[in-house]
């Protein structure tokens, strides 16, 4: 599991200033670690069985600790650093890593290393198993297995990788959940306040939209002259929108995950459906100024 992240002393880094201490998140993983995650390697080798506590201490390292203090994966094996203290042993770096997501999906790529497990031991050990077929059954095999070689030792906490990742980011699908329908309440509201006001409108220039008609105009332009006014009042409100969002655009990368805050897509369909909603909104008071009698109006006043 993800322990913690330390200071370490990279080889040949110079700090730009006194607070650039360069830090290191960092896990103990097995032989096959990798290849079970699915995480590519994109330069040297990963965690073996020749790398034991009796051998020179190593470490594999992400891609975003190589770029940051080496330049590049290629320049970075071979390479070495101290962790914890100046003082300490080197640990060479015998190969580089994508970079995944070590604590939440939105993070941006910190450096991290990943440690060979019989020299660096956590005495809380996961056991990860890639399998095929009835997760259920594989989990049985597996607790057998365990068992034949220690029937004494604790296995907990045995789930998929899904379950795991449902548990661990509930809170942000709850977060999601909520967002949406505030959101929702939001365009609700703001589709019945523009309701409202093209009603009002409406019966206001009802005399106005008399004398039009009497003096030729056709029901579509007295629609289009409401709709008009309703798509006026939808930009103004479309472009505060969007100056809000571009100017919280930072804020809001760190709430989303797998979309840009600037997505051309996502402003476009939010465009659409906001565009759809005023259209939607102004039918009614539209309908209303269509039927307009111009002789009873004109009598009225």
């Amino acid at each position: 599991a993800y322990n913690e992240s330390t200071y370490f002393f990279p080889e040949g880094y110079a700090p730009r200033s006194a607070d650039d201490q360069p830090e290191l998140g960092q896990i103990s993983v097995g032989p096959g670690y990798f290849r079970t995650m699915g995480t590519a390697l994109l330069a040297g080798r990963g965690v073996e069985h020749r790398d034991t506590g009796d051998a020179a201490r190593t470490a594999v390292i992400n891609e975003a600790a190589a770029r940051r203090y080496w330049g590049s994966a290629e320049q970075a094996v071979g390479k070495r650093f101290r962790l914890g203290s100046n003082e300490g042993p080197w640990v060479q770096v015998i190969g580089v890593a994508r970079d995944g997501k070590y604590i939440t999906l939105g993070e941006d790529p910190m450096p991290f290393a990943y440690f060979p497990l019989t020299q660096e031991y956590s005495g809380r050990v996961t056991a990860i198993v890639r399998h095929r077929g009835d997760a259920d059954g594989v989990m049985s095999s597996f607790r057998r297995a365990v068992a034949e070689l220690d029937a004494a030792l604790p296995i907990y906490g045995v789930r998929t990788v899904e379950q795991f990742l449902t548990r661990s980011y509930a809170g942000v699908r709850i977060g999601a959940v909520l967002v949406v329908l505030f959101a929702a309440a939001a365009l609700a509201l703001a589709a019945v306040g523009l309701l409202g006001v093209l009603h009002h409108s409406v019966a206001r220039r009802q005399r106005e939209i008399g004398i039009r008609m009497a003096l030729g105009a056709q029901r579509r332009e007295v629609v289009r002259l409401v709709v008009g006014r309703a798509l006026m009042f939808a930009s103004a409100g479309l472009a505060a929108g969007l100056a809000g969002a571009w100017a919280m655009r930072h804020l809001l990368g760190a709430l989303l995950v797998g979309v840009s805050p600037v997505d051309p897509v996502t402003y476009a369909a939010i465009l659409v459906v906001l565009a759809g909603t005023a259209l939607l909104a102004c039918y009614m008071p539209a309908r209303r100024a269509a039927r307009i009698d111009p002789i009873v109006v004109l009598r009225y006043e």
